[in-house]
């Protein structure tokens, strides 16, 4: 273990791996077995909804938050679309511009 001037000095959780590089070890749920994290998430999402805390989807604000997904989605696309469309036409302007050897 060493010392990391980015939590004040302490100790930090750095291993080494085969190779000799150093890397940070898993800590919390990350360093737990996924079916412990289930049981505690489980535990939680039980917990929440009897101290009424718990979101309840209706079937309307479920179809408005698929409505907002699938609109982003789309608008994400298209704009990927756009961005390679321009590039393209870039690379191409620059290869029809250089001159021939010969």
């Amino acid at each position: 273990m060493t010392t990391d001037s980015s939590n004040g000095g302490g100790p930090s959780e750095t291993a080494k791996d085969s190779r000799g590089r150093a890397y940070t070890r898993p800590r919390g749920f990350a360093a737990m077995d996924r079916a412990k994290v289930a049981e505690i998430a489980a535990k939680g999402g039980k917990s929440a909804h009897k101290q009424g805390r718990a979101h309840e989807f209706t079937s309307e604000s479920a179809r408005i938050a698929g409505r907002k997904g699938g609109r982003a989605t789309k608008t994400k696309k298209a704009a990927a679309r756009e961005a390679k469309a321009a590039l393209l036409a870039t690379e191409s302007q620059t290869i029809d511009e250089k001159p021939t050897v010969g």
